[in-house]
């Protein structure tokens, strides 16, 4: 966990062939899942927005809203979403 309690799940996992190519491999993952928000997100959403607007957002809204919050910070005034964009979100009690 870093120092503004976010861990990355898969630090290791790096950019990721084209869809269809067949050069995709699975990354497994592992880690402390104790109490918290867990967030699955696509690279439009974590390219353009920065790590601590995602943070925030998560913590400051309710779950149902979380994902709705999140596409938000990446739509710019054109309306139009630079890049696809998909979030899952789950809360650990």
């Amino acid at each position: 966990m870093d120092g503004d309690g976010v861990t990355d799940l898969a630090p290791s996992a790096g950019r990721k062939p084209w869809v269809g190519s067949g050069a995709a491999l699975p990354v497994p993952f592992a880690g402390p899942m104790t109490t918290g928000t867990v967030l699955l997100a696509t690279d439009g959403l974590v390219k353009y927005t920065s790590r601590e607007a995602i943070r925030d957002a998560a913590r400051e809204t309710p779950l149902v809203e979380v994902p709705r919050r999140l596409i938000e910070l990446v739509r710019p005034p054109s309306g139009r979403l630079p890049d696809d964009v998909a979030v899952i979100v789950a809360r650990l009690s």
